[in-house]
């Protein structure tokens, strides 16, 4: 019996029935990608198997969406045929450079006192986000989770954690403009967003806000627009955030540190100490 005879019989010795089997597949696209997808595949005994569903366990994609498609190959010559998943990463659609200057006006009225805290997240690992609906502020940690205590900077004479950027603070409007899907929002790397004027007019350095049970001091630390944030939302975001405009209001946002530890909400009231 030749090599294909024997296949086709192995196929047809299978029970009759289905059965349901997850497949756990890693992108390896790119380093930055941790997410995972999960194929439902069922097998009808007869060597035929059939895509039932996608599952996109995590949303987390640096600059990218998700598109499985399905490949039918000839099997064996037989007539027999097998459905393999083909998974491919699309480059994410980001609001051109004239959209995002028509939305200017609108961070622009972000009020200047008595604002709110719209977002939380926390860093567990290089590229990982965790959203809170309560966090921790620490003198040690900034947020308490996060990996701000374990990161490198260049601006310290040891190369340490810098203690004037504890904390990444960014204007929940602009972070809304640049990134429509607010499931992605927390790749901004941003442990807060804020809906808040963040213009070193309004807030200059030194200037301390409470939110909930804590208190943070904004730093004169600028926080610029980097490599990731282009991947993340597009260039033509990096490109507005850091034009003249784009540095006068602090688009990509302000540096702070904890100056008294307590607990923080989202939804809190910000209010200038």
């Amino acid at each position: 019996m030749d090599r294909r005879s024997l296949r086709r019989k192995s196929f047809e010795e299978k029970p009759k029935r289905r059965q349901v089997v997850g497949i756990r597949r890693r992108l390896a696209t790119s380093p930055r990608i941790k997410d995972q997808i999960e194929l439902d595949t069922a097998f009808d005994g007869e060597g035929c198997i059939e895509m039932q569903s996608v599952i996109v366990a995590n949303l987390m994609i640096s600059g990218h969406t998700l598109k499985v498609q399905q490949r039918r190959d000839a099997c064996f010559g037989t007539g027999y045929w097998m459905t393999r998943p083909c998974c491919q990463t699309l480059q994410m659609e980001h609001p051109a450079l004239e959209q995002l200057e028509v939305g200017l006006d609108e961070v622009r009225r972000s009020p200047a006192d008595g604002g709110t805290l719209e977002l939380i997240v926390r860093r567990p690992a290089v590229d990982e986000r965790e959203v809170l609906e309560v966090g921790e502020l620490s003198l040690d940690e900034g947020l308490v989770g996060d990996t701000w205590n374990q990161r490198p900077s260049k601006r310290t004479e040891d190369g340490g954690p810098h203690p004037d950027m504890q904390l990444n603070v960014i204007n929940a409007r602009l972070l809304a403009l640049i990134c429509p899907d607010p499931d992605r929002r927390p790749l901004s790397g941003d442990q807060l967003a804020v809906d808040l004027d963040l213009t070193s007019t309004n807030l200059p350095p030194w200037t301390r806000l409470a939110i909930g049970g804590a208190v943070i001091e904004v730093t004169d630390q600028p926080h610029t627009g980097c490599a990731k944030f282009s991947s993340r939302f597009g260039p033509d975001a990096l490109r507005f955030i850091n034009s003249e405009a784009g540095r006068s209001l602090n688009l990509r946002g302000i540096n702070a540190r904890v100056i008294e530890p307590g607990p923080i909400h989202r939804g809190d009231r910000i209010r200038k100490a």
